[in-house]
This record gives structure tokens, sequence and C-alpha cells, in this order.
């Protein structure tokens, strides 16, 4: 009897023992489970707090590209109006093309003090109040009726263009840092559609063209500083206003789309608020933080020798552009070649219409190659384009038209990829960004009017020939910043590095 309550004692134990092994198995279990749900909730939290991260930085992207379309609408309005510009204020066309070079020093002062703006103060309300003062100056040109009041217009308006220029720069590759590429030529593809829209905006409200021919007058007698220039008037207007000319509608048009853009950033700013101070920090406290990528500060002696480079080739390749942009129309009607002023237009919009269409395909091509290899690439074809130029541009018709549809396509993204180059060697600051602004609009500038007196003094033929010069000019430039920039290595570490600090991750990740 004591034996079978022996048994059934030891029974009742191993029964109990084995209950709390299993138990503890079970809580083992649930705390594993509840672990695994722990990881894959902050995995997906972190997954899609990525995913609304890209998508906001995606819309502030398109964003910036429509704001982009907005400022080189602004750019290129008042070659289209010109003429209406000159009747509105009456004056002579040698006066009223100067607002077209004041409206570039404009530009370049927005693009010095533009840089200082974005560095110091919050970028979406600053691209805020530059779109609204672009839209408010915009709106206001058809209503300058004295000359000087339209020359200061043009001014203060070129520097709101400046201004924005950077700040949409500046912001696409803050955004996105070494993905930048495709987005970057993605608001420069921008600068084509807009440069086509803003004639075709201007088109249905300028000055009929007979009447412009019956309203033109030669009068040695009509003004004493004349000397039988160029006065444009309109029949019934003694005073040029603005109504009696349809001149403010496309101004109004652009002018109100810029306006309704400055709307989201200035909510952007607003929603931002909070997380952003107004004034930035000094920067005494941001220099550790200042470039996360690459922990040591680069040397000043790069980066100002960097700097001047990349504004030499910025300037030299706007230059080229421009150039051949404005004065292809004038060799190709004053050659040799056959062309008639129809053909000769239709040869210059086969350069824009080239440089456009490659712009779109440069989104995608940036994606799969790095920038250098694609500036390596533009730059070879542009000057083969212009050797060829050079060699048979003024006996060989068939010649200028290849040439010029491959110099459009190997030119369109070269300033893009420029900028997203420089981003991977150094910070890009608006102070940087201010140097490539800066630098395009002193080409724009001055090397058309280098070429305007060559043109004077050697003929149109020379044409081809400046083109080459350019071209090369451009390659030795790009040459010394290869080699210079090679000596420092990039932002991101070479593709060495890449492969260690992965592998590194991968053995960190192995238990």
């Amino acid at each position: 009897m004591e034996s079978e309550l022996e048994d059934t004692g030891k029974t009742s134990q191993f029964i109990t023992e084995a209950g709390a092994d299993i138990a503890c198995q079970d809580k083992v279990r649930n705390d594993e489970k509840v672990a695994e749900a722990s990881v894959l909730t902050d995995e997906t939290a972190a997954k899609t707090y990525d995913e609304g991260e890209i998508s906001n930085r995606r819309f502030k992207t398109v964003l910036i590209g429509m704001a982009f379309l907005g400022l080189v609408m602004t750019l290129a309005i008042p070659g289209p109006t010109l003429l209406d510009l000159q009747a509105q204020v009456h004056t002579t066309f040698e006066k009223i093309a100067l607002v077209l070079s004041v409206a570039n020093i404009g530009y370049l002062i927005g693009s010095v003090f533009g840089g200082f703006l974005f560095d110091r103060f919050d970028s979406h309300l600053v691209l805020a109040l530059t779109m609204f003062g672009l839209a408010v100056l915009g709106a206001s040109v058809p209503w300058c009726l004295m000359f000087i009041v339209l020359l200061l217009n043009f001014v203060l308006w070129g520097c709101t263009k400046g201004c924005l220029d950077i700040g949409c720069n500046l912001s696409c590759v803050n955004f996105w840092g070494k993905d930048s590429p495709p987005y970057v030529q993605a608001i420069h593809f921008c600068f084509a559609v807009g440069a086509t829209i803003a004639p075709l905006i201007a088109g249905p409200f300028l000055i009929p063209q007979e009447q412009e021919h019956n309203s033109t007058i030669f009068d040695d007698n009509r003004n004493d500083e004349s000397n039988g220039s160029l006065f444009l008037t309109v029949e019934g207007d003694s005073l040029g206003s603005a109504p009696s000319l349809q001149t403010w509608i496309p101004y109004t048009i652009i002018s109100l789309y810029n306006l309704l853009m400055s709307l989201p950033f200035f909510c952007l700013f607003c929603i931002e608020s909070r997380r952003v101070r107004l004034l930035k920090k000094p920067r005494a406290n941001l220099k550790k933080a200042r470039d996360p990528v690459r922990a040591e500060k680069k040397d000043k002696y790069f980066l100002v020798i960097l700097l001047v480079l990349l504004g030499a080739f910025v300037f030299v390749y706007l230059g080229h552009e421009s150039i051949y942009g404005n004065f292809l129309y004038t060799f190709a009607v004053s050659s040799d070649l056959g062309f008639t002023p129809e053909t000769a237009s239709y040869l210059n919009a086969a350069y824009w219409g080239s440089f456009a269409a490659f712009r779109f395909v440069a989104i995608f091509i940036a994606s799969k190659v790095t920038p250098k290899t694609y500036l390596t690439i533009d730059i070879i074809g542009m000057c083969i384009s212009c050797s060829a130029l050079a060699i048979f541009g003024n006996t060989v018709a068939e010649v200028v038209w290849v040439a010029t549809i491959l110099l459009g396509a190997s030119t369109a993204s070269i300033y893009g990829s420029c900028i997203s180059w420089a981003e991977r060697y150094i910070k890009l600051t608006g102070k940087a960004i201010a140097v490539f602004a800066g630098s395009s609009a002193l080409g724009d500038i001055s090397l058309p009017w280098l070429m305007g007196y060559l043109f004077a003094v050697f003929g149109t033929g020379i044409l081809m020939y400046a083109m080459l010069a350019v071209a090369l000019g451009s390659a030795c430039i790009y040459i010394c910043m290869l080699a210079f920039a090679s000596r420092y290595g990039g932002r991101y570490g070479t593709t060495a590095q890449k492969e260690n600090s992965v592998q590194e991750t991968d053995s960190e990740k192995q238990p």
C-alpha cells in the first residue's frame, strides 16, 4: 500500500514537472512570436517611413519642376514681345533691345545674392517669395509706359529669375543627393518645355504682321537723336498706353501661373516651420553635421579650385549654346549654301528641337550611367559635331543639318550632368550653385557679344570656327576638372570602397 502511494506521488510530481516544462516552452514560443512580430512591425514602419519620405521628395521635385517651367516662360516671353514693348514705350529698337541686356545683369545679381539667401533662410519660404515677386514683376511689365521704368522693372525681374534658378537646382540636389542625376535632368527638361510654350502663349496677342509693316516708319526728323532709327507705333495710340496693345494678356497668363505656383511653397513652409527654423543655425554649430556622407572637412584649396574650374566650364558651355542658337539663322541665310529664310528657320528649329528631345531622353539615361560618363559622352559628341561644322560647314549643307542636330543632342544634358558631377565631390550649397548660375549668366552676356564683334570683322563664316574653338576649350577645362578632382576622390568613395563597406555590413549581419 505504501509503495503504491509512493508511485502515485512520483507520477504526480512527474506530471507537474512536465506541465511546468510545457508551460515554460509555450512562454518561450510566445516571447519569440512577440519578438518576431515586433521586428516585423519595426521593419514595416521603417519601410512605410521610407516610402512616405520618397513620395514626399518626389512631390516636392514635381513642384520644383513646375516652378522651373514658370521661370523659363518668363525668360522666353520678352523676345517674342519685344516689338510690342517698343511700341508701348515709344522708343527705338536699339534702345528696347537694352531690356534684354539689363535683364541678364539682374539675373547675375540675383544669382549671387540668391546663394546667400538659400544658405541662410528656409528654402521653401525663399522659393515662395521669389515666385511671388516673379509674378508681380512680370504682370507689371505691360504697364510700364516709360522706358526707364521698364528698364528698372527688367533688372528686378532678372534678379528674381536668377534667385529662382539657384533655388530649383539646389533644392533638387538636396532632396536626392547622389541619386539626383535623373531628377536634375527632369527639371532641366522643363527648360525646353517652357521655352516652347512661351512663344505659343504670346503669339495670338502680338501686333499683326501687316500692322507692324504699316506702322513701322523711318523718320529722321522725329527725334534729333534717332538718326533713322526704327520706331514702331500703333495707330490710334498717341501715348503708347498698354490697353491699346494686347501684350498684357500673355504676361498676365504667365504671372498667374507663377502666382499659383508660389502657394504650395508657402504651404510647405507653414507645415514644416515647426521642424525647421526660419533662421538656420550659425555655421559654427553645423561644422560636424555639415556633410554626413563624408566626415572629414574638404580642403578649402580643393573647394575653391574646383568651383573656379566649374565656373569656367559653365561659362564656356553656356556661351557656346547661346552663340549657336542666336547666330545660326544669320549664318545660314548669309552663307552660300542655298538656305532661304524659311529653311534657315527650320535649321534653327532642328537645333532647338533636338536639344529639347534629348533633355527628355537624358532623364532615363542619367539613371543608368554616372554623371562623369554622361559628361564625357556629351563632350565627345560636341567636339565631333563642331569639327564637322568647321571642316564642311561652309561648303556642304547636308553636313550642317546633321552636325546641328548632333550638336543639340550633345549639349542638351551638359548643364544638369555638370551639377550632378559636382555633387559627387563637394557639398552643393547656395553659394556653390550661385557659381553655376552666375557663370552661365556671364557666358550668356559676354560670348554672344564677342561673337557679334567677330561677325562684323570677319563675316558670318567665322561662326563654325568659333564654335570649334569654344568646344575644344570646354573639353580642355573638363579634362582639368577630372584630373584635379580625381586627386581628392569623391564624397561617396570609390567602387572598391563601396564593395568593402557592403561586405562588412553583410559580415556584421551574420551570427
